[in-house]
């Protein structure tokens, strides 16, 4: 079983212990509990940093696409100055 599936499976655990056991005080709603869920499933997949390292990856793309860009405009100018 891979590390995903056991944290879902953990996940779906937990939500379905809320259904046998009261709320906690500081949960006003089903909705406020199955959102402390979803979130602790999130952290423990480590999903906040799958997220920052996606969004760098993104960064990197754009910055080379940039750099391609200028690279490409460069020996456009160099072509016409010939």
């Amino acid at each position: 079983m891979s590390d995903y599936e056991r944290l879902v499976e953990l996940a779906a655990k937990g939500m379905a212990e809320r259904d046998n056991h009261p709320m906690p005080k500081s949960l006003t709603t089903p909705e406020a509990f199955y959102k402390v869920m979803a979130r602790a499933a999130l952290d423990a997949a480590d999903i906040p940093a799958l997220l920052e390292r996606t969004a760098q990856a993104e960064r990197n793309i754009e910055t080379s696409q940039e750099a391609m860009r200028q690279a490409d405009s460069n020996t456009e100018h160099a072509r016409h100055r010939r």
